[in-house]
């Protein structure tokens, strides 16, 4: 099976210049480089074979047929592809400035088919300063729910030398654009289908396809089918409007991660009415899906610190057009993935399946087009449910460093208000700062915990990463409590609570259709935002994209007496309070909500119900006011700090007739295989203890865990012999070993043929305390069942 972008589709030849994977085969960016450096050098043959051969892969190469055109010394030639350069990007000055130029002298490009001429200019073309081709634009999205974006890349320079001679090989033609057609009349189809997903025990799914036009303005017979799964209500009397899924992103399935996520996303509302999702068009289940697997790849390798900082934006240009070049081909329409597309395909759907009303729930991006529907379609609303915002003429890329800069303000702040952190951190901020400045002096090579499919990969982490990683984890309620403890502790030179986070950007980027993902954003945020405002020229990246630019009605603010609740989360880096504060503004019934404890998408947290019992409540009665009593309880952060033995561990008694033993274990710590207990206090907290009776002597054991232990790690240095002591007639060898920033405790007692082992599982932060308060108690309390 080829790859949904469709290396398969080419040529050999064509492999051989669009090849994007893991190793070091040529990649089309590299082309690219290899020949801007040539043409930097001088040697202009050599830059215009490189570059043709870009151009021809990739016929809408903005840089390529910008550098080919000053390698060219016949300037009808060169006149061309400037011209070129102009019709992917109508606003590059240095091209216009070129044309310019040569009209001055009387050289004009020639006709397409005419025959070129031999004049020749002496004048030297000026240096130029091109636009980076960097584009990915990484989404930041929960397991329900998207976020915003993140722009990865800089400039590339060039300092052009004197023209060389020219070769004669013909300039490829640009492939013809989509033709308009007039607006047709068309009828959405639905039809029932099997489920495409293993449907879990116990609940009832049932599975259809919206067949609908790909480009409501093109031609009605090229249809796209939207696949949809209705959870029907399990009440004896469901309500007749249903609740309807609107996914973030964008680019993000929605069905397989509410299915995953049934407990919290369907079941709390399940029992009084329907609950309606869809893929959006060009994801999931959806057919087309609009994968990228370059943009994928080059995720990963930028992941493992593979790229070079400052040739980061190259790299994922050139996967971007390879991506473009295979969807294309492949004869999809990359400009009919909108958000206003997304609007009416949420009409139609309710249309056919014969609801005459919906309360609609979105989160993140979804958000957006929920506001498109309550604007364009009215009717078909009874209420709205908008978590984590997102305003229609918003400039979301302008805004977003300041979020996030404004949500690590917000951390720090309430670890300064919080006694017990102001204690323990008391100049969080300074710490982090610190932390950013060691790590761009001196990047850490580390694995990540496992990610799906690749298992640990080791990724290079420098200031930028652990940035990244930070503003990931104040997306989540889960996670927010255990920031301070990570930066502290990584302040200290300890990064293994960090590497549990590392792979959460590649795991977000690998659920979502990449070519969805930036098709949408081309089309409303890049063009939306200021030329220049977030770093890159932004412009030129979309241009390598192609799709069509936003049009200032599909911006405009909804106004509505509609009633809607606007949920926000305090900490939420992507979506910020003051975008819910913007929409309400214009809202003539809303109700905004804000969670003092949670990041992205409060209603999907598992950290917290209260927003979903906020949402229960308003969707029972959308005209009443909304005060649920849990928010109250909820003002502020408990974070996650070391242990420190000033209040004691509770411990209960434990007879174990399978182990033959007697002993005492944490009580309120959750109970693993056998007789492993595991504190988990906030996010990747690997503290346990474990007590067992074996077969194998001291000395095998201590051999097994010291190979084995943390999935292979083992232990950095043999285990230490600490000393013995005697308790319940029980004589016990104390060890002491590490792997990595763990620290191992080990206490061994010989019973006739058999041996007791406690072991504790710590951070260095934690250990004296820990040996005090739980694992002598524990070794005291362990005896042999008689």
């Amino acid at each position: 099976m080829q790859s949904r972008c469709g290396l398969a589709r080419h040529s050999r030849a064509d492999r051989a210049v669009l090849y994007i994977h893991l190793g070091g085969r040529m990649l089309t960016d590299e082309l690219l480089q290899q020949g801007i450096t040539a043409a930097q050098a001088g040697n202009l043959a050599e830059a215009r074979r490189l570059l043709y051969q870009v151009v021809r892969a990739n016929p809408r190469s903005e840089l390529g047929w910008q550098w080919l055109g000053y390698s060219m010394d016949v300037p009808e030639k060169q006149a061309e592809c400037f011209r070129r350069v102009l019709l992917i990007n109508p606003k590059n000055a240095y091209a216009r400035q070129q044309l310019e130029a040569l009209k001055a002298q009387g050289i004009t490009p020639p006709a397409p088919a005419g025959k070129q001429k031999t004049a020749r200019s002496n004048k030297k073309l000026n240096p130029l300063l091109l636009g980076g081709v960097a584009f990915l634009v990484v989404l930041c999205i929960a397991a329900i729910g998207g976020g915003v974006l993140l722009i990865n890349g800089g400039l590339l320079q060039g300092n052009p030398a004197a023209p060389a001679p020219v070769t004669s090989e013909a300039i490829p033609t640009l492939p013809p654009g989509p033709t308009p057609v007039p607006t047709p009349n068309y009828v959405p189809v639905y039809g029932q289908e099997p489920c495409a997903f293993e449907v879990p025990d116990g609940i009832e799914i049932q599975c259809g396809a919206l067949v609908v036009p790909e480009n409501r303005a093109g031609d009605p017979k090229k249809t796209i089918r939207i696949a949809v799964a209705i959870f029907p209500s399990t009440g004896p009397n469901p309500a007749p409007d249903p609740i309807v899924f609107l996914q973030g992103g964008p680019g993000a399935p929605a069905i397989q991660q509410v299915v995953d996520a049934y407990e919290t996303i369907v079941a709390p509302f399940i029992s009084e009415r329907d609950f309606v999702v869809f893929d959006p068009r060009g994801t999931g289940y959806t057919k087309p899906a609009l994968d990228c697997d370059e943009l994928r790849t080059t995720d990963l390798l930028d992941l493992q610190g593979k790229i070079p900082e400052n040739q980061r934006g190259a790299y994922y240009g050139g996967a971007l057009q390879t991506c473009r070049y295979a969807l294309s081909s492949a004869g999809i329409d990359l400009s009919a993935y909108t958000s206003v597309a997304y609007a009416a395909d949420v009409r139609d759907l309710l249309n056919v399946l014969g609801y005459q009303q919906a309360n609609l729930y979105a989160v993140s991006y979804g958000t957006r087009v929920a506001q498109i529907v309550l604007r364009d379609y009215p009717q078909v609303v009874r209420s709205v449910i908008l978590d984590s915002v997102v305003p229609l003429e918003s400039k979301v890329l302008e805004a977003l460093p300041k979020s996030q800069e404004d949500a690590l303000e917000a951390l720090f702040a309430a670890c300064a208000a919080d006694p017990a952190c102001a204690a323990t951190y008391p100049d969080l901020k300074g710490m982090y700062q610190t932390v950013l400045q060691t790590l761009d002096a001196t990047p850490l090579r580390t694995t990540t915990s496992s990610i799906p499919e690749e298992g640990s990969l080791n990724v290079l982490v420098n200031g930028r990463v652990f940035a990244e990683t930070i503003t990931w984890m104040l997306r989540y309620g889960e996670t927010i409590p255990s920031i301070p403890l990570v930066i502290g502790r990584a302040y200290a030179g300890n990064y293994d609570p960090l590497r549990f986070m590392l792979s959460m950007p590649y795991d977000t980027i690998n659920q979502i259709n990449l070519g969805t993902y930036v098709s949408v954003n081309c089309h409303e945020q890049v063009y939306l935002a200021t030329t220049g405002s977030v770093g890159l020229i932004v412009d030129d990246n979309c241009v390598i994209w192609d799709v069509a630019p936003l049009q200032p009605s599909e911006i405009e603010p909804v106004r509505s007496g509609m009633p809607v609740l606007l949920i926000s989360g305090h900490f939420d880096p992507a979506t910020p309070p003051t975008f819910a504060r913007q929409v309400a503004a214009n809202l003539g019934h809303a109700t905004l909500l804000e969670f003092p404890t949670q990041g992205h998408v409060p209603t999907a947290s598992t950290a917290s119900d209260c927003a979903r019992q906020a949402m229960a409540e308003f969707i029972r009665n959308p005209n009443a006011p909304v005060r649920p009593a849990c928010l109250a309880d909820e003002q502020k952060v408990t974070f996650v700090l070391p242990y420190t033995g000033e209040t004691p561990i509770p411990l209960e008694g434990l007879k174990d007739e399978t182990q033959k033993l007697i002993t005492k274990v944490p009580k309120d710590w959750i109970k693993g295989e056998g007789n492993l207990y595991a504190r988990q206090n906030g996010f990747n907290d690997v503290t346990q203890i474990i007590v067992m009776q074996s077969t194998a002597s001291k000395e095998r054991l201590i051999d097994a865990y010291g190979t084995n232990f943390n999935n292979g790690a083992g232990f950095d240095e043999p285990a230490a012999l600490q000393g013995k002591e005697k308790y319940n007639n029980l004589e016990w060898s104390f060890y002491t070993a590490k792997s990595g920033s763990l620290m191992i405790d080990m206490a061994f007692a010989p019973n006739v043929k058999q041996t007791i082992m406690v072991m504790m599982v710590s951070f260095p932060d934690e250990r004296d305390a820990l040996y005090r308060m739980l694992f002598l108690p524990v070794i005291e309390a362990t005896q042999p069942l008689k």
